[in-house]
């Protein structure tokens, strides 16, 4: 049985909270090979999880270029 966009969005985001059953995962993969646009979304969730697992800068920023920055945009903000 198929899969509409909106049920592949549905499952993909449910996806990054919780594992899914092996009929769900077969009906995405089969919908992703024939679909651009939910090729597309799965990428951009791909992309997300792995900012989301960056680590950190080791370097802080100067406090003069903070202060630049600062003074860019105003000090009450």
């Amino acid at each position: 049985m198929g899969m509409s966009c909106r049920e592949f969005s549905e499952h993909s985001s449910a996806a990054q909270d919780h594992s899914t059953g092996l009929s769900v995962r077969l009906r995405m993969a089969w919908h992703q090979t024939l679909c651009v646009y939910c090729r597309r979304l799965a990428r951009q969730w791909a992309l997300i999880r792995e900012a989301g697992q960056r680590e950190p800068p080791a370097v802080a920023m100067p406090d003069i270029l903070r202060e630049k920055i600062r003074g860019k945009f105003g000090a009450d903000n």
